[in-house]
């Protein structure tokens, strides 16, 4: 069955409070598509955004407002009203059609401005589907984007000493005037009240800041990410507005200021209420009448006579917190007891200061308990999985043996970084079942394959040839690597034995890059560009892919390194060039940006000492190519992480690796992932995965915080330790080590 509900007129509020007469009519018809038409042109789609976020809905429409023909008493389940009377979209998708249109202002008239009951419980009414279990309270569920988005704003916003503040949401203006208090009065007032107490002040609204000390303003933020706020505050104080509707749907405490209009009306039982003193003059008769106030009228003397004493009253009852003193109007019962407080302030400020100390220790008792309790969730969870998948790397006897002559072909298509470490999984089931498995590859690099001993030509048109796409991304391995005890390496190789049913052993930890002799014996680029054979040199990249801006180091950083080792190193920079690749040029360097073709890399990294780079191919490359006879061993790289990708996914033995995973708090649970620091606007996926914590550096340019804690002499000092491999310190044991005298009389020798 095909319900459309239709909601055209623009306003926040009573969109939310359709939520509850959502969820009963799935309730009802549980298996339907339950489908809202709405208009997208207001607030740049915020009617989309609520009815996206409300439960129960499978799709939002759109149609603009002039399509739409009102018709009132639409029965839920009375007969399609004529088409003549509905947007061309609900024709086609209805079965049954309510009209959430203009009815309840109607029925405020009728009712003289007081009905029985409020907008949630009107629409279950009105439609039929009112029953006494049914709950009038909103519900909103949050966007993952949005959380992003405002997790972004909040880093950029939110000076770090205040992070630790709980938020508290003040809302400045109402969407019509006639419901606006005094706030460029109160509202700062508010907030320094809230300040004082330990609390951080966010002043919402679309344009309007939040002028007080120690508050913040959230301006120009969208509707979805607006609700992330709310839900993140401690409470919101609020006019009667959509976003009071919307901080209770998303579990929010709210204290609204009210006017002459019955809270009952539209707030039910889920806000603290501040109402002013009835008895106004021309704009109501008695308790009986309505407001005579229009959106237009833009009259609100009842507004004008809330105080900033029955604010914080009601502010501090709802936050639990003992009222401050704050100086009653003139005139006012509470005079008295305020000159008191006065004459009691150095009581009262020592006090506060006491209150205020243990209410951060507490908080902080509260926070680390809160982090064990996630803690203990994640081993459960981390047990759980492990339980679950424990036939990915140890599976029984009788699935070890591969069929005789099977013949495989595996596809992958990311970038060259990826397809490097294919090549390890391809040599360790190459060497795991040599005698039964002939592997062929299709991948963009054939240049990683060039040589390689463990590949046989196969065609794809071959009906015994099997074709298996191999994306690590499948394997539920990637998204678990901040907690599990696995390098990239594994990635595939768990993979395949997934795919094919095989145990396959690991065997060596470095990707697999095979050079002939013949490549090994060729004078390097370097030595043709330097007319000196066996010149001796270190590999540099600066800049990178605009898709992971987030990886990038400061370039001026990149150049104190090159400066600092003029005339000690030969620096060679290299990179591709590409729409999508950015390498700031450095001086001082031999620069290859563009010239070399990826087999050119890899021959230039078998001549290299050394790389210095941010986590990329070269990292990895520089691990799987074997060094030159003569030098050590492995190949020094110090890699220029910070905290985007956990150290044990990225990280070899031998490199110096420089992370700060667990020294900021985006990135203490492990790797942030995230891919750019600002958004370039390209309209890629890149620009909803953001940098929390994007700081400028001393050269101006934007850094996520984790990378621009890493300084040049940093990376100065690791090279540094590398370098005593060939000139290691002296030292001279006799007048470095005092050695106990050997003592013959108690029988002890050394």
């Amino acid at each position: 069955m095909n319900i459309v509900l239709v909601r055209q007129r623009p306003a926040i509020g009573d969109a939310v409070l359709l939520s509850p007469l959502i969820t009963q009519i799935k309730k009802r018809y549980p298996s339907s598509i339950l489908t809202v038409v709405t208009d997208d042109t207001y607030l740049n789609g915020a009617l989309t955004v609520i009815f996206e976020g409300t439960p129960g809905v499978d799709k939002v429409e759109h149609s603009a407002a002039d399509q739409w023909t009102t018709e009132s008493n639409r029965q839920v389940d009375g007969n399609i009203p004529p088409s003549s009377a509905l947007p061309p979209i609900c024709v086609q998708l209805a079965d049954i059609v309510l009209d959430c249109n203009g009815h309840f202002v109607q029925f405020e008239r009728d009712h003289g401005g007081k009905p029985p009951y409020g907008i949630a419980e009107f629409w279950l009414r009105h439609h039929g589907y009112f029953d006494e279990t049914a709950s009038l309270l909103p519900q909103h569920r949050i966007a993952k984007a949005a959380q992003q988005q405002f997790d972004h704003w909040y880093f950029q916003h939110v000076p770090l000493e205040m992070h630790r503040k709980p938020l508290v949401g003040i809302v400045l203006r109402a969407g019509h005037t006639c419901r606006d208090y005094d706030y460029q009065t109160l509202a700062p007032q508010i907030a320094e009240h809230l300040y004082s107490c330990g609390y951080l002040p966010v002043g919402i609204d679309p344009v309007l800041p939040l002028a007080a000390a120690g508050a913040i303003s959230a301006q120009d933020l969208s509707l979805d990410v607006v609700a992330v706020l709310l839900q993140r505050c401690q409470l919101v104080v609020t006019p009667d507005t959509g976003l009071l509707h919307l901080a209770q749907a998303v579990g929010t405490q709210t204290v609204a200021l009210w006017g002459i209009i019955p809270p009952p009306l539209r707030v039910q039982d889920y806000a603290t209420t501040v109402v002013p003193q009835q008895s106004l003059g021309y704009c109501c008769d008695s308790e009986e009448a309505s407001c005579r106030c229009s959106w237009t009228y833009q009259r609100w003397s009842c507004l004008k006579r809330l105080t900033l004493s029955m604010i914080l009253e009601a502010v501090d009852k709802t936050l639990e917190h003992p009222t401050a003193s704050v100086a009653p109007e003139e005139g006012s019962n509470m005079a008295q007891d305020y000159n008191n407080l006065q004459r009691n302030s150095n009581m009262q400020d020592d006090n506060r200061l006491v209150e205020r100390v243990a209410q951060e220790v507490m908080d902080r008792i509260a926070v680390r308990d809160r982090v064990a309790d996630l803690t203990n969730q994640a081993l459960k969870r981390l047990k759980q999985r492990q339980s679950q998948h424990a036939c990915q790397d140890r599976l029984p006897s009788d699935h070890t043996k591969v069929q005789p002559n099977r013949k495989i072909i595996l596809r992958h298509f990311r970038s060259p970084g990826d397809v490097l470490m294919l090549t390890a999984a391809v040599r360790d089931l190459a060497l795991s079942y040599s005698d039964s498995l002939q592997i062929d590859v299709r991948t963009p690099f054939p240049a990683l394959w060039e040589s390689n001993p463990y590949l046989t030509p196969l065609r794809e048109e071959d009906p015994a040839v099997e074709v298996l796409d191999c994306d690590y991304c499948d394997h539920p391995l990637i998204s678990q690597s901040n907690y599990q005890p696995y390098h990239f390496i594994h990635a595939f190789r768990l993979l395949l034995e997934q795919r094919l049913g095989v145990t396959i052993p690991s065997h060596e930890f470095k990707a697999d890059i095979h050079l002939t002799d013949q490549e090994k014996s060729w004078l390097s680029q370097i030595d043709e560009i330097t007319k000196k054979p066996g010149t001796r040199f270190w590999i540099i990249a600066s800049g990178g892919k605009t898709d992971f801006t987030a990886k990038w180091w400061d370039p001026d950083r990149s150049q104190a390194v090159v400066d600092h080792f003029r005339d000690r190193l030969q620096f060679v920079q290299v990179g591709a060039v590409a729409d999508n690749h950015v390498h700031p040029p450095l001086d001082g360097v031999i620069n290859l940006v563009g010239k070399t073709d990826l087999r050119q890399m890899t021959r230039l990294m078998y001549h290299a000492d050394g790389v210095v780079c941010p986590v990329t191919m070269l990292m990895h490359l520089a691990a799987a190519v074997e060094t030159k006879p003569g030098r050590p061993q492995n190949r020094a790289c110090v890699v220029v992480a910070g905290g985007r990708e956990p150290t044990q996914w990225e990280a070899y033995p031998h490199h110096q690796y420089l992370h700060t995973l667990g020294m900021l708090p985006c990135c203490d649970g492990g790797g942030c992932w995230r891919s750019r620091v600002v958004a370039l606007g390209d309209g890629a996926e890149q620009d909803s995965s953001l940098c929390l914590l994007p700081v400028a550096s001393p050269s101006g340019r934007i850094l996520p915080a984790c990378l621009n804690m890493i300084t040049a002499e940093h990376v100065i000092d690791a090279i540094e330790r590398y370098l005593n491999y060939e000139h290691p310190p002296q030292v001279n044991l006799q007048s470095e080590i005092n050695l106990p005298v050997a003592s013959t009389e108690q029988g002890v020798s050394v």
